[in-house]
């Protein structure tokens, strides 16, 4: 018996109204869209094969049943403990092995969750159904080794199916439907793969709907023979990638989005060289603008018109219909808006693998570009159940790039956390670091929202992470707004953003509160309290307002008191007078009698630095007195 040839969910068990499969060699499979009970059920504990009754018989109740004779019995409504409670409806129908019984009144996979009393509870499964002998003949459809693949495609796509629809609200023939049925009944042959190639070959046919039958397959079985051309079509023009392609026999519009998602999400773990060309063009389409992939639906029947036909089809009264078309609209609505991003907050199995989860957090930037907003789907596939808390890191790196981008105000990234504590995996391991995040955010955004003019300056990396300071000049002197500490690696991208929102950069050493902004013409000069020298083109404005022509300066030089506490740049004019340019007061020194002349190099440093920068503008000879 050939592998893979067993019903979903290991069997149906339906209801009077539904038809037990009598062909060995036909089985449930969902892509063919009509419910059906399994005729090949066994019992993993007495063996027997498992017997479905005909519709409205049931069990008497307070009678004892022997479940041996049952089984046994050709005919159940002779048995004494056997009556015909539904027959007027037809509703229930019996099912019984050896060893245990059960009536349905619905139809019910036999693979639950056990939740309700209603949902089968029974050591039955599906047996296996053999593969069919060729040649066959399913009405005027005949297969063999002769056949002709293309034409019997064709003959199916044009209305010639195997029997009618089980199916009240069917809309015609359903072809897509049918071509699914037929691969799954002769899956387990080589003709299927024949099968599967010719509806392939049709995947670029002037009728929409064709197009959108040959999506709806590979959509179904995306690892049939025929899908890699599919996924070459899409190579050649990602752009079409979105385009939908509404048909009778599928609420959403189909896609070939769709098919590329439904590979990957079906990928095994020992991935071949076309699961890699899909997961290739999903990581290229994230990040392809939303406004250059189309999404328009083709064809002269929207996904809502055949909804309508189909409810009415029903009988449903027209209140009640336009209620549901309505919702039935909005939800069409939300996956059509943006593909990508819908698979992105909706499709965990696509995603499921820790290296395409690691490209998502990695890329969430790009992501977001390409549609803003997408941040949002992009950290609730990140936040969901999947390996937690294994990949729990990804969602600090992917929400810090979020938070220091700018994606998000702190204001909506905390509504996020909140919203998502209903769906998600929220712990604090990664709430707590970019909660942490985002008050440094708000402290900053508060720092730039201070009034006047602010620059910036940058310390010395120090076990890979360096500060930067935000200052204000609008008390006259330089006021520490703001000090951040950010890894090494991100320090360049934050003074560009910085500088990009009005802070010049500026300098400064430690153990001063000195601070000088290079300037193309010049230098500036702050303490905390004021300005201490504008040195702008040809002139130097001191701090009490003096004004030094450049050309009178002959040398600049470093300078310190005898004590140590005073220590500062001055300047030698040409015509011999000392005029001071820059001083410190250090209250260390004036108050720690150990401090030194080490004590003193070490801070002082700045005034070497600086003082060059004022000699070069001045073009004064420097000199370093302390």
């Amino acid at each position: 018996m050939s592998g893979g040839r067993v019903c979903a969910q290991s069997g149906l068990l339906v209801d009077g109204e539904t038809r037990v499969l009598t062909d060995p060699s036909e089985y449930y499979h969902p892509a063919v869209g009509v419910a059906v009970g399994c005729g090949r059920l066994r019992c993993e504990s007495c063996k027997a094969w498992v017997r479905s009754g005909p519709p409205g018989l049931g069990l008497k109740a307070n009678t004892r049943v022997d479940l041996r004779a049952l089984h046994a019995a050709p005919d159940w409504s002779a048995l004494a403990f056997v009556e015909e409670p539904y027959r007027l409806f037809g509703r229930m129908r019996l099912h019984a092995c050896t060893c245990t019984h059960w009536a349905a009144e619905s139809v019910q996979p036999i693979d639950n969750d056990r939740e309700l009393d209603s949902d089968p509870d029974v050591p039955w499964a599906c047996a296996g159904h053999p593969a069919p002998e060729l040649p066959l003949s399913l009405n005027d459809l005949v297969i063999d080794a002769g056949t002709n693949w293309t034409q019997l495609v064709d003959q199916i796509l044009r209305g010639s199916c195997p029997r009618a629809l089980e199916r009240a609200e069917a809309l015609g023939a359903e072809p897509g439907l049918w071509l699914a049925w037929l691969y799954v009944y002769l899956r387990g042959l080589p003709v299927a793969d024949q099968l599967s190639l010719a509806i392939a070959d049709r995947l670029e046919d002037s009728e929409p709907q064709v197009a959108g039958r040959v999506l709806y397959f590979f959509v179904h079985f995306p690892r049939a023979r025929g899908i890699e051309k599919v996924v070459a079509n899409v190579e050649a023009d990602i752009h079409r990638v979105a385009l939908g392609y509404p048909i009778p026999e599928s609420p959403p519009a189909l896609t070939r989005w769709a098919v590329l998602q439904t590979r990957l999400a079906n990928a095994p773990d020992q991935r071949d060289d076309l699961d890699l060309r899909v997961e290739s063009l999903v990581e290229r389409l994230l990040v392809v603008p939303r406004s250059s992939l189309p999404h328009d639906d083709l064809g002269p029947s929207g996904t809502g018109d055949f909804e309508r036909q189909r409810r009415a089809r029903l009988g449903w009264d027209s209140a009640t219909l336009k209620y549901v078309l309505d919702d039935f609209a909005r939800l069409r609505a939300s996956e059509r808006t943006d593909v990508v991003g819908h698979a992105l907050g909706r499709s965990a199995a696509m995603f499921a693998g820790a290296e395409r989860r690691r490209f998502i957090a990695d890329h969430i930037l790009e992501i977001d570009a390409a549609a803003p907003g997408r941040w949002r789907q992009a950290l609730a596939l990140l936040s969901d159940w999947h390996d937690k808390p294994a990949q729990g890191h990804l969602i600090v790196v992917a929400g810090a790039r979020v938070i220091q981008a700018r994606l998000a105000t702190p204001d909506e990234f905390r509504t996020w956390i909140r919203e998502r504590r209903r769906y998600g995996w929220v712990d604090a391991a990664w709430v707590t670091p970019l909660e942490t995040m985002l008050e440094a955010t708000v402290a900053l955004e508060e720092a730039l929202a201070e009034p006047g003019r602010k620059f910036q300056a940058s310390g010395q990396e120090h076990d890979g992470k360096r500060v930067v300071t935000i200052y204000s000049l609008a008390g006259g002197g330089a006021r520490e707004l703001l000090p951040m500490q950010v890894p090494a690696a991100e320090h360049d991208a934050l003074v560009a953003m910085l500088r990009a929102r009005g802070c010049d950069q500026a300098e400064t050493e430690f153990l001063t509160r000195i601070v000088w902004v290079r300037k193309p013409e010049g230098v500036e000069v702050f303490d905390g309290r004021r300005r201490q020298l504008d040195a702008a083109g040809d002139r130097a404005t001191l701090a009490d307002g003096r004004v030094v022509e450049r050309s009178d300066v002959a040398q600049v030089f470093t300078w310190a008191s005898d004590d140590h506490a005073h220590r500062g740049i001055h300047a030698t004019l040409r015509s011999g007078e000392e005029v001071e340019l820059v001083t410190e007061i250090a209250l260390a020194a004036t108050g720690d009698p150990t401090y030194n002349r080490n004590d003193l190099l070490m801070d002082s440093g700045w005034c070497t630095t600086l003082g060059r920068v004022i000699a070069s503008w001045a073009g004064a000879t420097f000199e370093d007195r302390i």
